[in-house]
């Protein structure tokens, strides 16, 4: 039997201090590389290797991965989810170099790597697929559009075109029409060669009335191949899943025997080892409601939505992919039966209203609430900077209930209570999904954003506006003291002959901490507000950092800053009378520049104004001194710790 007793993590973030997590349980030294050494690192890594930068370069760069896996004595690599974890080519390397994979075999991730030969294999293991064409290699889109447009005269449109090789929605278009078929046959052929070295395409029958449902399975070395439950995650934006939740709700019990049966068949035939999971289109009739599944793809790693299958089932698939490649064999009674529901929702820095477009920048308060039921797995610090160069996925809340609308409501209760400011995210999204009727009484198709997308907007905007008003109405009331429970009230009047409702506040719960290196440190309340309506989950939040003070509400998950105190002393000086740059205390804009180069200052001259969550404050002289050069213009949107200008102390 092989034993690790070093492991190498070849990745970043989140699954770094998951898979650390385990390996401490099971005695295993944990080593990663790091630009820097955060807190959620740190709290469960053994060893962090410090990188000059982090890019996808150097965790794509399989020398370096294996180069630092040997000098720090490592027996084992683990390339957690995305960059390497399905290249086949990675996989041989680390065997080749003597260390130990915690994977399938480099041929099973090669050949279901391949679409079109994971299709062919599927279809002899009697595993339905759905009807599609696939394009030769080396055969260019022109010479092959014939046959493509006689496949779609045969089968009708709508089409999905999609890479061959790869996935995360990337060179993937759905093809309503004929015009549309060849821009987006050479459209998805171009984004599927730039993102994964390889534009080969496979064009199906699009079903748009689907769900998207996963198959668990985990594998040893000796034939053993286990089914560990399934998942349905048909909730996506832009081919890519954001809630997740374990048991699939909604399947037939027959259907869900033949899904597992038809998973177990793919899995055996391969030979299956490591945890893996099988994918499939879930095709429903709107008129009978009749049910039919295809296979879509496999995928031969750990997927992001792991969690909830161990939750439900009370298993650690990170546990069982080290016992397996150690060369364990697994239990003939395991897994256990599974328990409950779990839901995952998947918070990213990105702006729901723009098209999700990642939103990059600095997170100046992430404070996640914890529950027993709720878990967390995060990619942040309490401060931190999200990456352009990433995906923008930030963290993952994960909710467990003994039935699907506990859990659910746990979840709305874990978004609804966490904060994260400083950067566009998606949790108000989530919760208006979440609160959806249609949601919360049954699992919704893979199209369903793309025609309710506007109607959710318009729900955010006008609860927005809504909670807004309450929030100005809060603004006078102190946060909790000294009381654990503590109740007021406040009669509010707009004008003299008009009486609004009772606002009643009652405070559960007070919290202090630090949040960051640099010494920030905030103090928050949680409680509940009972209008009108009813009673709303309520935070205070009040962040002591370099910008003073800042107040902030939160009513059900909408953040609203309520006030700012600024010490403009911060502004004057925050730097030493020896430096000869001035530098940005805060983000924002650059509104007005009041000097040229050249010019002598005196102390405590106003130089430039900047705007900044709606305030403005003035860039003082520290001393007197003379203006080498101005290195912004009005207008520039800068971050904080830009140098604004250069210059020289003393005057001539």
């Amino acid at each position: 039997m092989k034993k690790i007793s070093r492991l190498f993590i070849a990745n970043r973030g989140e699954i770094v201090a998951r898979i650390a997590r385990t390996a401490k349980d099971l005695g295993i030294t944990s080593v990663a590389a790091s630009q820097e050494i955060k807190a959620y690192l740190r709290d469960h890594t053994d060893v962090i290797i410090p990188i000059a930068k982090e890019s996808t370069e150097f965790f794509l760069n399989i020398e370096e991965l294996i180069r630092l896996s040997k000098e720090n004595q490592c027996q084992a690599v683990h390339p957690g989810f995305g960059f390497l974890s399905e290249n086949a080519h990675f996989a041989q390397a680390v065997i080749d170099a003597d260390l130990i994979w915690i994977g399938p075999q480099p041929s099973i991730i090669a050949d279901m790597g391949d679409k079109s030969k994971a299709r062919a294999i599927a279809t002899k293991c009697e595993v339905p697929c759905i009807p599609g064409i696939e394009q030769p290699p080396h055969l260019s889109i022109d010479d092959w559009f014939s046959q493509v447009k006689s496949f779609s005269q045969e089968i009708g449109f709508p089409l999905l075109v999609k890479a061959a090789f790869g996935g995360g929605g990337k060179g993937m278009r759905i093809v309503n029409s004929q015009e549309e078929l060849k821009p987006a046959l050479a459209s998805a052929f171009s984004e599927a060669q730039n993102a994964f070295a390889n534009g080969q395409l496979i064009v199906e029958k699009y079903i748009s009335h689907a769900r998207h449902i996963e198959v668990q399975i985990l594998g040893d070395t000796h034939g053993g191949l286990r089914i560990i439950g399934d998942r349905d995650c048909s909730l996506q934006r832009r081919h890519q899943k954001i809630i997740e939740e374990a048991p699939a709700p909604n399947l037939e019990p027959e259907l869900r025997k033949n899904l597992h049966q038809a998973a177990l068949r793919l899995g055996k035939k391969v030979g299956y080892t490591s945890a893996g999971t099988l994918e499939f289109i879930l095709a429903e009739d709107q008129k009978t409601s009749e049910q039919s599944f295809y296979f879509l793809e496999m995928n031969t790693r750990l997927q992001v939505e792991h969690p909830v299958t161990e939750e439900i089932f009370g298993v650690d698939l990170v546990e069982w992919q080290l016992r397996v490649a150690q060369g364990e064999h697994l239990p003939l009674d395991w897994p256990p039966a599974p328990k409950g529901s779990a839901i995952e929702a998947r918070i990213y820095a990105e702006d729901a209203d723009n098209d999700f477009l990642p939103a990059p920048g600095r997170v100046k308060a992430f404070i996640p609430w914890h529950d027993k039921h709720l878990r967390w797995e995060q990619g942040i610090d309490g401060t931190d900077v999200v990456s352009d160069r990433f995906d923008p996925m930030i963290a993952k809340l994960i909710a467990w209930g003994p039935h699907r609308r506990e859990a659910l409501n746990r979840l709305i209760t874990g978004l609804e209570r966490s904060i994260i400011y400083g950067v566009k995210n998606n949790i108000e999204f989530l919760l208006t999904i979440a609160k959806t009727t249609s949601f919360r009484e049954r699992p919704l198709f893979t199209n369903y954003l793309s025609t309710a997308l506007p109607q959710l907007q318009r729900k955010i905007a006008v609860e927005r506006e809504k909670l807004l008003s309450l929030q100005e109405h809060l603004y006078a009331l102190p946060p909790q003291k000294d009381e654990t429970h503590l109740s007021l009230t406040k009669r509010i009047y707009s004008q003299p002959e008009d009486i609004y409702p009772i606002l009643k506040v009652q405070w559960i719960s007070q919290n202090k901490g630090i949040l960051g290196a640099k010494g920030e440190t905030y103090e928050m309340s949680a409680g509940t507000l009972t209008d009108e309506e009813g009673s709303r989950t309520l935070t205070r939040l009040d962040l002591f950092g370099m910008e003073g003070k800042e107040s902030l509400w939160q009513i059900d998950g909408y953040l609203f800053q309520s006030e700012q105190e600024v010490d403009q002393d911060l502004f004057a000086a925050t730097h030493d009378n020896n430096t000869d740059e001035i530098r940005a205390p805060v983000p924002g804009k650059v509104m007005k520049i009041l000097i040229n180069a050249g010019d002598s200052v005196f102390p405590q001259q106003t130089l430039m104004t900047l705007e900044s969550m709606k305030m403005e404050f003035d860039i003082k002289s520290p001393v007197a001194g003379t203006i080498e050069c101005i290195n912004v213009k009005p207008g520039d949107q800068i971050d904080s710790d830009t140098v604004l200008i250069d210059w020289q102390n003393g005057t001539e």
